[in-house]
């Protein structure tokens, strides 16, 4: 990341690289999401933080640095951009058999992977950019 607005190419790297990994290891998915049946009671984080750490420092870092040029909004909290983005990733292949017969898609082809790599960074990009959304008051 250089401080001319590169964060926003190195995300859309991150973020690629993250829904090729999970395309190319479904048994990465199958594992967490065997995991999460044992409500996470197998997990060492010192084993595991190597892998989660790489995403998550990198896109904490790039969101600071965003803030700082100004060109992500001061308010926007890493955290849920990063669970947002392993929700959006992660839920497309736990569920990819079940969405592709809902769908009627193959969910699985790389023409569907890409379409949903572009629409999850586009989703991404534009809430950490743009102005805050006015919320409704209830």
């Amino acid at each position: 990341f250089s401080g001319n607005g590169d964060y926003e190419e190195a995300l859309r790297s991150i973020i690629a690289t993250y829904f090729r990994f999970l395309s190319n290891h479904p048994e990465f998915v199958r594992m967490l999401m065997w995991e999460n049946l044992e409500q996470g009671s197998h997990l060492k984080l010192d084993a595991f933080g190597g892998i989660r750490d790489v995403m998550v420092v990198s896109i904490s870092n790039l969101i600071e640095k965003g803030k700082a040029i100004g060109r992500i909004r001061a308010e926007v909290d890493e955290k849920q951009v990063i669970l947002t983005l392993i929700s959006c990733s992660f839920n497309y292949f736990s569920n990819i058999h079940t969405l592709s017969r809902v769908l009627h898609m193959d969910l699985s082809s790389p023409e569907s992977i890409e379409a949903r790599i572009a629409h999850v960074t586009d989703m991404v990009l534009d809430y950490i950019t743009q102005p805050a959304p006015q919320r409704r008051k209830k």
